[in-house]
């Protein structure tokens, strides 16, 4: 049959191995690749087995780099949010990626101005924060990666002192400088600053930046700690402390006061400037400039990272996605460093990372970027400055940027799982107008012990969905055993979605290729990621054994696309109906299991025992997930089910951020009228890791667990004054914990699923 053109991008032909990738290596040379605007690429793969990794090479002969800092300084906006807001005249913002750590304490330049700059940071290899090390780009468009050395005065007739911030806020024993960079109208009133209010500078004073001077006027001597206002047109010089203050004063109104400023030769032409650390890749090679021994170099974490290469024509931005259990791990230090470098990076620096991992782009089909990572987090965060690649177009429309009818051949990207089933994959070659291979999966579901079975292509990192897709296609060849043809996608929040190739028994036609489509969920945020393909048959006297083939994985943009479409099935008429036959009037409950998990796994008798009672129902594809980080909402469902709270009888919660669609808005409005769960700053966080400190107070408030005096835990990781030390000390006193090998309780570590349904099984019993 001949393919019409239609607005559809290839996934990629289904050819896999049922294996995982290889640990052995710090990287994996097989990326899923989306071009976006003209000299910016996206590149997604996984990264030794464990950790997911998404990177950005711009070519800046195509595409500019620019810093977005949201105002007024100091505010915090999510990085999607900042490319809506953002005023980038006729460019695009293509890729962007969280930069300046979430308080700007460093230094800011943009637009060659200071933003912010603070010199009394000690320079040490003990912390990120203490490197003055920065990423920047010259006005003639070189990036840079280098060290700072920055001094800022003030000069009056004949002598002068050091100014230690610029636009940081009052800091004891210190000359702070606020110019029209300062995101407040007026200095913040305190007692013991002493401010000269400066005018009749020859520019405005929020361009003020390195390596100038700048003469102005003292308009006002202001002694009493009042609010001095800040603007463009007036700076305002704050001393703290009584020896700067008498050598301030010799200083009179109507005095001329000059500013200087100047910064090391590597930054002397700088156009903007962002201090971050430590330092990661220098001339080719791994140059980390902190103490490697440290929990934050030596720990895999989320990480955010910023590279080019010797030519300075190709900067990288690079993100690891990690604490996420079954998902992404994080990377230290060293193996971000290494995988710079494996990419093409002589020089690197870390930027911000846990929590505000971000990294946000626009593929082929879209008009504005989204979010293409999974913040760990569960929520995009507010981040204080972002990097951008700006291009002079938006990515080209679908029909114009792929292909209609594109193979991926031999991609290496998939495992095969089952559940109450055996299976087997190959690639075969197939004969039809799309040539090349399809995958193979012969199944024998007669090998179970009962309930629904299913066999799973999951793919070894999840492929990503370009453009504003409405559903994904494949051609499929049957074998005419009814059984039902489903998918996985996952939103950048971690929520999953099962969609429908074929309704349940659909998969009903033999031995020829048809078409099938499953619709996209609508609402979600950021990409959808396809996480698997599988086949279920719930219906016992249809579990056989046979073949099916699938070829060509297909993103359809035209709902009305279908190919060949396949047949309706053919409905039998039902046999007449014997009186006297005995019919079951209760049927038989399947044993409970899940396909991730047997009976090697730790947890497995206690997830198998709360899930027979209803507490856990896991996920619509089969799982369990068990060593996936539990999520606050996730624990408050299976408290009211372990509990038997009639969830629906309390009102709707006040929490802005949980909609009553969704699964936990009941069990959150019960656990918070019942006292067993708090938000913070008026929001409940429910898609945020549960860590072990919050488990330990929640337990205690559900169960209502005696309490335990003293205040102290017994664990050397938990401190007498540590908010949930009380707590921690019952419930080990009650033998619901014991701490982990090294006879640690690790309070701010996040509690994965296995854990909770441990806890909960012990406190039950």
């Amino acid at each position: 049959m001949k393919r019409d053109f239609v607005k559809y991008a290839v996934l990629g032909a289904v050819t896999a191995a049922a294996s995982s990738l290889s640990t052995a290596s710090v990287f994996s040379a097989d990326a899923d690749h989306f071009p976006s605007s003209e000299g910016v690429d996206f590149y997604n793969e996984r990264v030794g087995g464990e950790t997911q990794s998404q990177r950005v090479q711009i070519d800046l002969n195509e595409a500019d780099l620019d810093v977005h800092i949201p105002q007024p300084l100091g505010t915090l906006q999510t990085l999607t949010s900042q490319a809506a807001a953002w005023e980038h005249g006729n460019k695009f913002p293509a890729a962007g990626i969280n930069a300046s750590f979430t308080n700007p304490d460093s230094l800011i330049v943009k637009d060659e101005a200071i933003h912010n700059l603070n010199l009394r940071l000690p320079e040490s290899d003990e912390s990120p924060l203490f490197q003055y090390q920065a990423f920047g780009m010259t006005t003639e468009g070189d990036p840079v990666i280098d060290s700072y050395d920055a001094e800022v005065a003030v000069e009056h007739e004949g002598t002068s002192f050091d100014v230690e911030g610029v636009n940081t806020g009052q800091t004891t024993n210190a000359a702070i400088l606020f110019t029209g960079n300062y995101g407040a109208a007026a200095t913040n009133e305190n007692e013991y600053a002493y401010e000269l209010v400066l005018n009749n500078f020859e520019k405005p004073t929020g361009a003020f930046g390195f390596n100038e001077t700048m003469t102005g006027t003292v308009e006002e001597i202001r002694p009493s700690g009042a609010a001095s206002p800040v603007n463009d047109e007036q700076a305002v010089l704050s001393l703290n402390g009584s020896e700067l203050r008498e050598q301030a004063e010799n200083i009179d109104a109507g005095d001329e006061i000059t500013l200087t400023s100047s910064v090391n030769g590597a930054w002397s032409e700088a156009d903007f400037m962002l201090a971050s650390g430590p330092r990661l890749v220098s001339d080719g090679n791994v140059d980390i400039s902190m103490d490697e021994s440290l929990s934050f170099a030596e720990t895999r974490h989320p990480r955010s990272v910023v590279g080019y290469n010797a030519e300075q024509n190709e900067v990288m931005f690079t993100i690891f996605d990690g604490r996420q259990s079954g998902y992404s791990n994080g990377a230290t230090l060293r193996e971000a460093a290494d995988y710079m470098i494996a990419n093409g990076a002589d020089y690197a620096l870390n930027l911000d990372g846990g929590g505000s991992t971000t990294l946000a782009g626009a593929f082929a089909g879209d008009q504005t970027p989204a979010l293409l990572n999974r913040p760990s987090g569960g929520i995009e965060r507010g981040v204080s400055a972002t990097l951008w690649a700006l291009t002079n177009n938006a990515p080209a429309p679908i029909d114009e940027a792929y292909e209609p009818i594109t193979q991926f051949i031999g991609e290496d990207k998939w495992d095969v799982s089952t559940i109450r089933a055996s299976a087997s994959y190959n690639e075969r070659s197939v004969e039809t107008d799309r040539g090349g291979t399809a995958a193979e999966l012969n199944y024998d579901y007669t090998t179970g012990d009962g309930g629904t079975a299913a066999v799973y292509l999951d793919r070894n990192q999840e492929r990503l969905l370009p453009g504003s897709a409405e559903k994904i296609g494949a051609w499929v060849q049957g074998d005419g055993r009814e059984h039902w043809l489903r998918g996985v996608v996952t939103d950048r929040f971690g929520s999953s979605y099962t969609i429908n190739f074929t309704e349940e028994d659909g998969l009903h036609w033999d031995n020829e290729w048809y078409y099938v489509t499953a619709e996209l969920p609508e609402g979600y945020e950021g990409k959808l990621g396809l996480e698997r393909i599988y086949t279920a048959q719930p219906d016992e006297d249809k579990q056989a054994e046979g073949t099916i083939l699938i070829d060509q994985l297909d993103v359809v943009y035209d709902a009305s696309y279908q190919p060949a479409q396949p047949p309706e099935p053919v409905t039998p008429e039902p046999p007449e109906e014997d009186e006297d036959e005995d019919l079951p009037t209760d049927p038989a409950q399947p044993d409970v299991s899940f396909s991730d998990m047997d009976g090697e796994h730790w947890g497995h008798q206690n997830v198998i025992e709360l899930a027979e009672r209803g507490v856990i129902q896991g996920f619509e594809d089969g799982t369990f997930r068990p060593d996936n980080s539990l999520t606050r909402g996730e624990a408050v469902v299976m408290l009211t089910r372990d509990l038997d709270v009639n969830a629906d009888a309390f009102e709707d919660t006040d929490f802005p951020d949980v909609a009553e669609d969704r699964f936990y808005a009941a069990a959150v409005a019960a656990g918070s009228e019942l006292g067993w769960v708090e938000g913070s700053n008026g929001k409940f966080r429910p898609n945020e890791s549960l860590s072990r400190a919050e488990m330990a107070a929640i337990l205690t408030r559900a169960y209502e667990i005696e309490a335990v005096t003293g205040g102290n835990a017994g664990f050397p990781d938990v401190p007498s004054d540590h908010w949930a030390a009380g707590v921690i000390e019952t419930i080990q006193h009650q033998g619901i914990t014991t701490g982990d090998d090294n006879g640690e309780y690790r309070p701010e570590d996040d509690l994965s699923r296995a854990e909770f349904a441990t806890f909960i099984q012990r406190v039950s019993n």
